[in-house]
C-alpha cells in the first residue's frame, strides 16, 4: 500500500487526469495475485478522482478479480462495463467469461456468453474451460459439435 500511497500523492499534486497513466499503474499491480487488491483499490481511487476507464483498465481490474476469486468485486467491474458502454467489447466478454467461471459462477460465465454477439475462438475456449471446471465434460465436448 505504500506504493500505491507514494503513486496517489505524486499524480493527484501532478494534477494529471491521465487515464493511460492510472491503467498502467492497474495493470502493473493486477499482474501478481499479491497486489491484484491494490489494483482494485486504484480502480476505485480513479473513479473518485472523476477519470474514466477505458478497455485496458476494465480488463486489467478484471484480471485482479479473477486472481483473487472475488466474485463481488468482479460483478461490481461488470456492473460498471455495462454502464460505461464497455460492456459489449468482446475482450471484456472473454475476460468476464474466464473471470466468473474461476470464481465459481458457472450461471454468469454463461450469461456472458451466450450474450455475445460475436463469439471468438477465445470466447468458445473459455466456456469450453467453465464447462470443464464445473464437471459438466459431457456438455463441453457438445460444444464442439
Amino acid at each position: 500500500m505504500l506504493a500505491i500511497s507514494t503513486f496517489l500523492r505524486l499524480l493527484l499534486a501532478s494534477g494529471n487526469k491521465e487515464v493511460v497513466m492510472w491503467s498502467s499503474m492497474i495493470a502493473g499491480y493486477s499482474q501478481s495475485r499479491d497486489s491484484a487488491r491494490e489494483a482494485i483499490c486504484l480502480f476505485n481511487q480513479m473513479q473518485m478522482e472523476g477519470i474514466l476507464p477505458n478497455n485496458a483498465t476494465i480488463l486489467a481490474v478484471i484480471s485482479s478479480c479473477t486472481s483473487l476469486s472475488s466474485l463481488s468485486d468482479g460483478a461490481g467491474v461488470h456492473g460498471y462495463s455495462l454502464k460505461s458502454g464497455l460492456g459489449n467489447d468482446p475482450f471484456i466478454q472473454n475476460a468476464l467469461i474466464n473471470m466468473y467461471s474461476k470464481c465459481g459462477s458457472f450461471e454468469d460465465s454463461l450469461r456472458v456468453f451466450n450474450g455475445m454477439t460475436t463469439k471468438d475462438c477465445i470466447s468458445w475456449s473459455y466456456v469450453i474451460n467453465a464447462y470443464g471446471l464445473h464437471e459438466c465434460a459431457g456438455e463441453a465436448l457438445q460444444l464442439f459439435n
